[in-house]
């Protein structure tokens, strides 16, 4: 079952709704394409800040987390756009793991277990 994306325009930032299986057989190709559709709504929306609500049914494959930092490189995802990731418990330790290789890349990025902190932090300059 391939990731469905859903965003909608708030003040200041885009709030995407990311959610599907999160198994190794589709998160691979899935977030690549999920890069590129999230860039290209920045882009065409000219906002830089985005909180991505991220629920997937499986736990995140920590074997492909550097895959899905690099492949935003790839993209084109702009290190000037400012993240705040989302996510339950399950898959808490997954996207750490995929921001630390994301700062490292040198992007803004942070992840969170509720929308309240990861708006806080988004809107902070």
């Amino acid at each position: 079952m391939p990731a469905k994306l859903s965003y909608k325009v708030v003040k200041d930032y885009l709030n995407f709704e990311i959610s599907g299986v999160g198994s190794p057989a589709y998160i691979v190709p899935e977030s690549r394409k999920l890069w590129t559709e999230m860039g290209q709504i920045c882009d065409a929306q000219s906002v830089h800040r985005v909180l991505a609500n991220m629920r997937f049914k499986e736990r995140l494959p920590i074997r492909f987390c550097m895959d899905i930092a690099r492949y935003a490189q790839e993209t084109g995802w702009s290190p000037s756009f400012k993240l705040a990731l989302v996510t339950d418990a399950h898959n808490h330790m997954a996207l750490n793991l995929v921001k630390s290789f994301m700062v490292h890349l040198g992007y803004e990025v942070e992840v969170f277990l509720n929308k309240r902190n990861a708006r806080k932090w988004l809107l902070t300059a």
